[in-house]
């Protein structure tokens, strides 16, 4: 069952970080938890230098991102 685990895990991190888009996911606070996808590349930043910093540090000119994000974040909690 382990190895199996193992092997779904590698076959989802393939996917993901093939797949023509970018993928990510941010904690309450607005801190990259997760961020991959080939489309990564366009925007000349590695996962590593994403994960565990801010989206207010990223984009803190981009009022329409941070207003969209804390919309959806506040609509998701109920």
């Amino acid at each position: 069952a382990e190895l199996a685990l193992k092997d779904s895990e590698e076959r989802l991190r393939l996917v993901i970080s093939s797949a023509p888009i970018i993928m990510f996911a941010f904690d309450r606070r607005g801190v990259f938890t997760f961020f991959d996808g080939r489309k990564l590349a366009d925007t000349g930043l590695r996962p590593g230098e994403v994960v565990g910093r801010s989206l207010f540090e990223l984009y803190p000119d981009r009022l329409d991102v941070l207003q969209s994000v804390r919309g959806r974040a506040v609509g998701a909690e109920g």
